[in-house]
């Protein structure tokens, strides 16, 4: 078989007991640790970023979300939400980690 596009691991916040395998058990520990309270802050996001996460799918129906926490996150990484509906939020892990963008609100200054 030819190489082709291999899609990288997923993380997801999981009761361990479910869990069987190192790989998955390890990537439960670390999402369990960004995903617990205060998710987000800063903390969370140097933990995913530490770990190689990209993305972190944050649901808005989650017993862990918190949209006060959520909203003050997002006013202080505004480049960081990469979309947004009412179900669910996805973080760019990386942009939520690099400085803040130019001001101007909203967004301005976000992207290269």
């Amino acid at each position: 078989m030819g190489g082709g596009v291999r899609a990288p691991p997923t993380w997801y916040a999981s009761p361990l007991r479910w869990l069987s395998y190192a790989d998955e058990l390890e990537r439960a520990r670390v999402a369990n640790e960004v995903f617990a309270p205060p998710f987000p802050d800063d903390r969370t996001v140097t933990t995913a970023e530490a770990a190689g996460i990209d993305l972190l799918l944050v649901s808005t129906d989650s017993n862990r979300y918190e949209p006060e926490a959520m909203t003050a996150f997002v006013e202080g990484h505004p480049c960081a939400v990469v979309f947004r509906n009412g179900g669910a939020i996805v973080i760019d892990v990386r942009a939520a980690a690099g400085p803040p963008p130019a001001q101007g609100g909203s967004g301005a200054g976000c992207g290269a």
